[in-house]
């Protein structure tokens, strides 16, 4: 954000301020939440300043940082955690989250240019199951990194092979 000296001052402030705000808002409440569910959250969110989102397998946790940092983390320490990079991986878990917690949809990315639509769902993020809705294998993002899209290529290839 630039700001210029004796310029105006936004009347209320940015995106990335408010979900910035958002998350610590979330973590103050984690911390101090006295419920017996949470005991093994609040440690970990006290001690990485971290709002969990998402449990992927038990003891591994996504979370995310008030700046924006999605990390993975176990929830005992030492908490192992590792800052996600992966940017398809970290928009489908930021994509999850937001629908429990739409303050956190300005984290999820656009699809980048080098992406394509997805081939399963045709970039609706959703798939028609027993006459269901429900979120396809893009992680509901519509979108899947290049490398996915000529994996599921390769697949399809394999699978319509004569057998000998």
């Amino acid at each position: 954000m630039v700001h210029i000296q004796g310029g105006p001052e936004p009347e209320t402030p940015s995106v990335a301020t408010r979900t910035q705000n958002w998350i610590r808002e979330q973590i103050s409440k984690l911390v101090h939440s006295s419920s017996d569910e949470s005991i093994s959250l609040r440690g970990a969110a006290r001690n990485l300043d971290i709002l969990p989102l998402l449990n992927t397998d038990g003891n591994r946790w996504y979370g995310v940082r008030p700046n924006g940092d999605l990390l993975s983390f176990e929830l005992h320490a030492p908490h192992c955690e590792c800052t996600e990079e992966d940017q398809w991986k970290r928009a489908t878990v930021l994509f999850k989250a937001s629908k429990d917690c739409p303050q956190l949809k300005p984290l999820v990315a656009s699809a980048p240019l080098a992406s394509r639509p997805c081939s399963r769902c045709g970039g609706s993020g959703e798939i028609q199951l027993r006459g269901e809705s429900v979120p396809c294998i893009c992680g509901g993002l519509g979108w899947v990194p290049p490398m996915f899209d000529e994996m599921d290529k390769k697949e399809t290839r394999t699978e319509n092979k004569p057998y000998s």
